[in-house]
């Protein structure tokens, strides 16, 4: 693990650590969080975009549905 300094204004880290406090998290904790759920949602919009690139170049590309359907089983972050 790598420790890792960053700044944050005075309401967002009341807010971070109230959220800490209610969820009996570390702040690294539901910042880590936060950023994870970040990066998923940056991912699956970067593949629904390919998606549709995809179905505007070919409209019925089957072999593609499977990555399509597999994304409802990405799992909790």
């Amino acid at each position: 693990m790598q420790y890792v300094q960053i700044s944050f204004d005075d309401s967002l880290l009341n807010s971070i650590d109230n959220i800490a406090a209610a969820c009996q998290l570390s702040r690294s904790a539901v910042v880590g969080k936060a950023l994870r759920y970040w990066i998923r949602q940056r991912e699956s919009k970067a593949f629904e975009t390919e998606w549709i690139k995809k179905l505007r170049e070919i409209p019925d590309d089957s072999l593609d549905a499977v990555d399509w359907v597999d994304t409802e089983h990405w799992g909790e972050i």
